[in-house]
């Protein structure tokens, strides 16, 4: 019989996960799937590995990381906002304080403009009264002069024209007498009316001062005042200001905290996804060495070339949680189905057992490993196996049918969860297993 080469390897690339998702992923899986294990078989507890509880702690402090700076991008959304309204505040009442600090300069204004006006009325007041004095002097003057006249009048009034002629001199001397009284009417006429006019005007005179002054008085009792209002209308905006001011510094303070804060919870999820990611790189460094092993020993077996096309059972069914490919900057080289713990995990095809137990503990790894030479250029290697309470029923250069139980679901050596790292190894070089098992039975 013509010997049938096993199908090309496909490669089939995926863009890699990020690490937090597969922790995630892996701990669902786990936590998912210990319970029922110990619900059938109370006496088997599933023990987390060192590699578990850090990829927890890891996942843990990402997930508080990012709750963290969920509350603290709310806490500074919530500080701008405030910012802006206390901005708002503030901007208005330095508005405020501005117009009333020109109103203020305006009335300052005005009282300088009055207070020259009142120096003015004051000086004109002075004159006023000085011409009052004065005129008051020449009106006590023309009153005591015209005094005098009346009683010259009054004696002269007896005598007749007749008498004057006779009591005359000379013609000239009666000229003289005549013309003196005539005088003497014509002065007290003029002085009348001089007195009049003087007290007229001098009561004119002080009533316009009087009138003055008080007007003034009263302009500036108003200006003063209205100055005063303005002056502890700014004093209490100014409060508002500084309050605002203060509020504006608290609430920078609060959202500069709040940034901080941000930043170091960004810090911590930068930390715990550099952590995951070593820890991913640590399982992958300790799964590259799977291969070589896997092919010496199946070209030590003794079997033929493999003939076969397909391997006829999966070796469990579960969730893949993580495909043959690229991954977080390397390359996993099988598929990782996880599953219960303690789920039997089967042959996927008929071959000789060539390696049960932990084949690389030399080099760090603690793996329970399960390798099945299926021809001598085939194998197929099962990683991570129970090795604590459900250790693999097999045995070194047993034969082995497809879907025998050769291990059960565990977590030895590197792994963050329960699953089985499944391999297929052609010609030394790992090949992608979906090529050869069957579907699984949810997408059947």
């Amino acid at each position: 019989m013509q010997r049938r080469r096993p199908a090309p390897t496909v490669d089939i690339s995926v863009k890699p996960l990020r690490p937090f998702a597969v922790l995630a992923l892996v701990l669902a899986v786990l936590l998912s799937g210990a319970s029922p294990a110990r619900a059938e078989d109370p006496k088997l507890p599933a023990v987390p590995t060192a590699d578990q509880k850090k990829a927890a702690d890891i996942e843990a402090a990402a997930a508080a990381a990012r709750d963290a700076k969920l509350q603290y991008e709310a806490a500074i959304a919530m500080a701008d906002a405030k910012l802006g309204l206390l901005e708002l505040e503030r901007a208005g009442a330095q508005a405020q304080v501005d117009a009333l600090a020109v109103e203020i300069a305006k009335t300052d204004s005005s009282l300088v403009e009055v207070g020259a006006r009142l120096e003015d009325t004051r000086a004109l007041l002075a004159r006023l009264r000085a011409d009052i004095a004065r005129q008051t002097n020449q009106l006590a003057a023309r009153q005591a002069l015209y005094a005098i006249h009346l009683r010259t009048t009054y004696r002269d009034s007896h005598a007749s024209v007749l008498e004057m002629l006779l009591a005359a001199s000379s013609m000239s001397d009666f000229a003289n007498l005549v013309g003196t009284r005539l005088a003497l009417d014509r002065q007290d006429v003029v002085l009348a009316t001089e007195i009049r006019t003087l007290r007229a005007d001098t009561e004119t005179k002080r009533a316009a001062a009087v009138v003055a002054e008080a007007a003034i008085v009263t302009l500036q009792s108003q200006l003063t005042e209205q100055r005063e209002r303005a002056a502890a209308q700014r004093a209490a905006f100014e409060i508002v200001v500084r309050q605002a001011s203060v509020a504006v510094g608290a609430q920078s303070a609060a959202r500069a905290d709040a940034v901080a804060g941000r930043a170091r919870a960004v810090q911590t999820a930068q930390w715990a996804e550099e952590e995951a990611l070593e820890l991913a790189r640590q399982i992958l460094k300790a799964e590259d060495a799977y291969p070589e092993l896997a092919a010496k020993l199946a070209s030590a077996s003794g079997l033929g070339a493999f003939s076969g096309t397909k391997f006829p059972v999966r070796p469990l069914e579960g969730v893949l949680s993580s495909p043959f490919g690229p991954r977080l900057g390397g390359f996993h080289n099988g598929m990782d189905i996880a599953a219960p713990m303690y789920s039997p995990i089967l042959a996927a095809a008929a071959g000789i057992v060539v390696t049960v137990g932990h084949p690389y503990l030399a080099s760090g790894d603690s793996a329970e490993v399960v390798i099945i030479a299926h021809g001598n250029d085939l194998s197929t290697l099962y990683g991570h196996l129970d090795d604590v309470v459900k250790l693999p029923p097999v045995k070194l250069g047993q034969k082995v049918e497809a879907g025998d139980v050769i291990g059960y679901v565990g977590m030895s050596g590197h792994t963050t969860g329960p699953h089985v790292h499944f391999m297929a190894i052609f010609n030394g070089k790992p090949i992608d297993p979906v090529t050869f098992i069957p579907a699984a039975a949810s997408a059947r």
